[in-house]
């Protein structure tokens, strides 16, 4: 297979749903899915509606074409999107999951399968050797078909039938708003159904879609997980639109406190199961609300508006990249502007996902799934992204920091246990240096291997808040292991990796066109900043609450050498913006201690 190999013939991949949750609020709340099924349920009924349309964008030559996926990278292709696959970057997507077959609850028979038996994106997909999944959604009628063992029965069977017609590889259950007495009956048919599907289709994938955050613990993990390969985590909509404060859609962190992340969403579901088995969704679209201030975080003053990666950016009167803030909390990008009243969008963008990416890498998940394909269509930046990321031209970052669950501003979590994996390129040596450590003496604690793995040999392990030295491997790995009791939660820790053999030639240039040496860099030291390429001559700093704080002119490639302290930066992140001659931006961070 061109993107991984499957080491088990059958694989069972079960989609059960995620509800959204705004951590800020209680209860469930529509998720993505069922908001944009009821929307064009309806707008593709209304009178002179047309599918969307889009014209073949020509390709441009990639320098990753001789590159092989590494990962799973898992898209769901609504049928709205009509004929946008044909933009699709085929050889990026290892499976495509067509939305969707909607249950009839009395029945299990199909209220519609929106043209699955004869969608073109399908024939399209298995041309290029993408695997094909079927999408199957139940948003109501919970107590009626889970007590129907007849109901139950006739989905199982149309469902392998539908597969068989389009040799579809996968099922994906999409089941949204589970009421809490209907959890052990859904668990079992998740097994009965898993079971089924594999018998009459050797090799077949089924999948769940599981919360980012299991509200209702409506995944019994002891009784599916022997029935389940993956499980699709839907690791976006933390804030939803009727959310009473504008948030990130995909925080890597908290922003305002609480529990709720897509860093430990990714920690809650390595306490359950291995991280083999985890797929990590990724949204492309954005919220837009009305809110009573321009600066994050601010209270929302009505209901979002979904927009698609595609539409922000085609919106030139509301967005431009220039306007970005960087949310310092969660590491989220968002852009205010006024009409009437302030509005802001918190969006996923190449640099905020690029750090899910990294960490899908450094957790050694199964893979990225996307929500939804098409959404940005025009645009090659996160096409680009998952190149850069995920396949075996993965270049890695010669510098990066690290933080535990809480992020930037608060406490990890209790009862916490996972491992990471920090690699750098053939031939680097891997230095981490901790910056910040306060975790629970005696009780909480951090491994570091000299390696890739937990068997690797051990070279330091922490515990309290004295900062160790400068922790070197002898090659380009470190596995950092962490594990907490159950009772406290301390502020953690902050770290930072170095390959000190790099200089100058410091790797992120590749991806930024900028080089950034030393970096991290002290107050008190100069830092080098100098263009890659020619079409690089301005270059923006930003500070964490995206004001600009400074613009620095490059002279070509022989760059500028500056004091931090001369330009008044203080301690904390800063993100470069380099603009091109050709209108181009790119950015870069800049740790500064």
């Amino acid at each position: 297979m061109k993107f991984f190999e499957v080491k088990h013939l059958s694989i069972v991949l079960i989609t059960g749903i995620l509800l959204f949750v705004n951590f800020l609020s209680s209860g469930q709340n529509t998720s993505i899915h069922q908001e944009e099924s009821d929307y064009y349920k309806i707008e593709t009924n209304s009178p002179g509606y047309k599918p969307e349309t889009v014209s073949k964008i020509k390709s441009v030559a990639s320098s990753y074409d001789h590159c092989q996926l590494n990962k799973i990278v898992f898209g769901y292709h609504p049928y709205w999107l009509g004929n946008a696959y044909i933009n699709y970057r085929w050889d990026l997507l290892s499976d495509l999951c067509y939305f969707s077959y909607e249950v009839e609850p009395s029945t299990g028979l199909p209220r519609t399968t929106n043209n699955w038996e004869t969608a073109a994106v399908i024939d399209s997909a298995q041309a290029h050797g993408v695997r094909i999944h079927l999408c199957v959604t139940l948003f109501d009628g919970h107590y009626t078909f889970f007590n129907s063992a007849p109901a139950q029965d006739t989905l199982i069977s149309q469902v392998i039938s539908k597969m068989k017609q389009r040799n579809a590889i996968g099922v994906n259950i999409d089941v949204e708003a589970l009421p809490s007495s209907a959890i052990n009956a859904y668990n079992a048919f998740l097994v009965t159904f898993a079971g089924k599907v594999h018998t009459a289709i050797p090799g077949s994938m089924v999948s769940i879609a599981a919360r980012a955050v299991d509200w209702n613990h409506e995944l019994l993990f002891p009784v599916i997980d022997s029935s389940i390969d993956f499980y699709m985590v839907m690791a976006y909509d933390y804030y939803w639109n009727g959310s009473s404060q504008a948030g990130p859609i995909a925080p890597l962190y908290p922003m305002t406190g609480g529990n709720y992340s897509v860093k430990q969403s990714i920690v809650w579901y390595l306490s359950n199961i291995s991280p083999s088995k985890i797929i990590l969704g990724l949204p492309y679209y954005g919220r837009d609300w009305p809110v009573e201030d321009q600066l994050a975080p601010s209270n929302t003053t009505g209901s979002a508006s979904t927009l698609q990666y595609k539409t922000i950016h085609n919106n030139s009167s509301t967005y431009s990249p220039e306007d970005l803030r960087f949310e310092p909390n969660s590491l989220s990008p968002y852009y205010s502007y006024f009409t009437d009243n302030w509005h802001q969008c918190f969006l996923g963008d190449v640099n905020s996902l690029g750090l899910v990416y990294d960490q899908i890498n450094s957790h050694n998940l199964a893979g990225a799934g996307i929500w939804a394909l098409g959404y940005d269509n025009g645009y090659s930046g996160l096409w680009d992204l998952i190149e850069e990321k995920i396949t075996t031209c993965k270049v890695f970052a010669c510098t990066d920091t690290l933080y535990d669950s809480g992020g930037p501003a608060f406490n990890y979590g209790k009862s916490e246990h996972y491992v990471q994996n920090f690699s750098l390129n053939e031939g680097e040596i891997l230095r981490l240096e901790f910056l910040d450590l306060t975790i629970e003496s005696g009780y909480d604690s951090i491994w570091i291997y000299d390696g890739s793995d937990t068997l690797s040999p051990l070279l330091a392990l922490l515990s309290g808040n004295e900062i160790p030295p400068a922790i070197n491997a002898s090659g380009n790995n470190i596995a950092l292991e962490f594990k907490s009791d159950n009772l406290n939660s301390f502020p953690g820790w902050k770290a930072v990796i170095k390959c000190p053999t790099a200089g100058l030639e410091e790797v992120q240039a590749k991806k930024t066109g900028i080089q950034i040496f030393p970096n991290p860099v002290s107050v008190a030291e100069t830092v080098t900043v100098r263009s890659v390429e020619e079409k690089v001559n301005k270059i923006n700093i930003y500070d964490v609450n995206g004001r600009m704080v400074h613009t620095i002119s490059l002279n070509q490639k022989s760059g500028i050498t500056i004091s931090p302290s001369s330009i008044g930066l203080k301690s904390g992140i800063y993100i470069l913006q380099a603009i091109q001659t050709n209108g181009k931006l790119t950015t870069a961070k800049l740790i500064i201690m």
